[in-house]
């Protein structure tokens, strides 16, 4: 049997292609140890996905992308009667609304159950009598959506493989001798309200700091990466595990050579989280800071987050070897024009520490309470058309297509504010560029003046004299 794996993109989003999606590679690593004497395969398109002949495809797929993975799903089954199996964040926050084009939606983690769910599809009928037997998935049955019952997550994340990353393949934006990413643990312990990511994943788990040390060890081996991203939604969140992680890198010397970026959160941020990132050459730290007014920080339900507390935080930062990303969010219910300014002048009043910003209007994604009361108020459907109206739409941000969900604002008066705002990142971001590449410069030296001088140790050690005579009178007894 032959599955291929793919996930729903957005043509138009530079972002969804810059990484190889992680989630799938864990999918496939366990497919093949589970199922051996099957093929697996992933796919970067819908034409590498018919090229390859699949018995069976999976689509991931977030809120935004969903009407293309369904244009997918639709086509696999009317021109080569596929069965198509899709998982992913929507699906998994709305498993009643599976469309019929596909045989089953997985939801939340998709390792305890892909091989049995690949089993039970295995002679291209989806048949209930079998699906019904798995637990966490969507199915069709007799008409009609049937959800299963709940299962456990993965209780112990260092039971998974690695991912196969040779799987997901290197056609990505950014190359993997550039870039390569890694996840040390799952789920987010914040309930922020606009989020989806601690109510899909459960709990908040960690890979064991050892996990990912090998981890680390094996992608320096294996890609010689520029830099390694921790892709988790918040590295930071647990200090002891944090702590211990980069006491593993610098016990085994895998922060030389080699630059670190992760996100941050302003009210984890101290002294000792800092030095903690500078040893390690953590030299990028992201933060969603998504607003600077007391009222809308309330709103988003960012927890432990106040306008000091993020002032705090980069002053904290500042004078630092460490590169900062913001991101905002502007359009909540209730936020005014002054308040949205508060932000703004946040950023212009820190330009000087922060590096890189994306800034977006707040948006409806199902499995937040912003879904929810946006679907109250009749501004969302649990059945759309258009999927892509809930994903990310940076300067193409159309008044008439995606939600407002602001009851304060015209949308021309919250166009006009993101037109601002964006002006702001542009010149923020070309700011950021120039003195991240003088940080990239100072690393790449530090690391060199390191090399030469174990190299110079190594030239006066006894051993090296003695290797060197050798060499010597190897050239004199046997001449070429």
């Amino acid at each position: 049997m032959r599955v291929v794996f793919l996930r729903a993109y957005a043509a138009d989003s530079p972002y969804q292609w810059s990484m190889p999606p992680l989630g799938i590679g864990y999918l496939l690593a366990v497919l093949k140890q589970g199922l051996p004497r099957d093929e697996f395969a992933f796919a970067m398109s819908l034409e590498q996905a018919l090229d390859a002949q699949p018995d069976l495809v999976a689509i991931s797929s977030a809120s935004e992308n969903f009407t293309a993975a369904q244009q997918i799903a639709r086509r696999l089954r009317q021109e080569r009667g596929i069965n198509v199996i899709v998982g992913g964040a929507h699906i998994t926050a709305l498993p009643h609304t599976l469309p019929d084009c596909f045989a089953a939606g997985v939801l939340g983690e998709g390792e305890p159950v892909i091989v049995n769910l690949v089993e039970a599809l295995r002679d291209g009928k989806a048949r209930a009598e079998a699906l019904r037997r798995i637990p966490g998935i969507a199915y069709h049955d007799g008409g009609r959506v049937a959800v299963t019952g709940p299962r456990r997550h993965v209780e112990n994340l260092d039971d998974l493989p690695f991912p196969d990353r040779e799987a997901l393949g290197d056609g990505w934006a950014v190359p993997r001798s550039q870039q390569v990413h890694l996840i040390s643990s799952r789920g987010c312990p914040y309930d922020c309200s606009f989020c989806a990511s601690a109510r899909g994943a459960s709990r908040f788990r960690r890979f064991s700091p050892e996990y990912v040390a090998r981890e680390i060890e094996w992608l320096r081996r294996q890609y010689d990466p520029e830099e390694i991203y921790f892709f988790d939604d918040l590295f930071i969140a647990d200090r002891a595990h944090f702590r211990e992680v980069c006491r593993l890198i610098r016990e085994r010397g895998l922060h030389e050579g080699v630059i670190f970026r992760s996100y941050g959160r302003a009210n984890l941020i101290d002294a000792e989280i800092l030095d903690l990132v500078e040893a390690c050459n953590f030299l990028f730290l992201d933060f969603g800071f998504e607003s600077n007014c007391e009222k809308t920080l309330r709103y988003l339900n960012k927890t432990g987050v106040t306008p000091q507390i993020n002032q705090r935080a980069l002053d904290l930062i500042r004078g630092r070897n460490i590169s900062v990303g913001a991101s905002l969010i502007i359009g909540s219910p209730d936020e005014t024009r002054e308040d949205i300014r508060e932000s703004y002048d946040f950023v212009v009043r820190n330009r000087d520490v922060i590096d890189r910003m994306s800034v977006g209007p707040l948006l409806p994604i199902p499995g937040t309470r912003v879904w929810a009361e946006a679907l109250e108020r009749g501004l969302v459907a649990e059945t759309m058309d258009d999927w892509s109206r809930v994903g990310y739409p940076g300067a193409a941000w159309d008044p008439a297509r995606y939600p407002l969900l602001s009851r304060t604002l015209t949308a021309g008066e919250l166009q006009t504010a993101l037109r601002e705002f964006l002006t702001l990142q542009d010149a923020i971001n070309a700011e950021g560029r120039i003195r991240e590449f003088e940080r990239r410069r100072q690393a790449a030296a530090r690391y060199a003046r390191r090399l030469k001088s174990e190299l110079d140790a190594i030239k006066g050690s006894r051993l090296a004299r003695w290797a060197l005579k050798a060499r010597d009178w190897k050239q004199r007894v046997m001449p070429r």
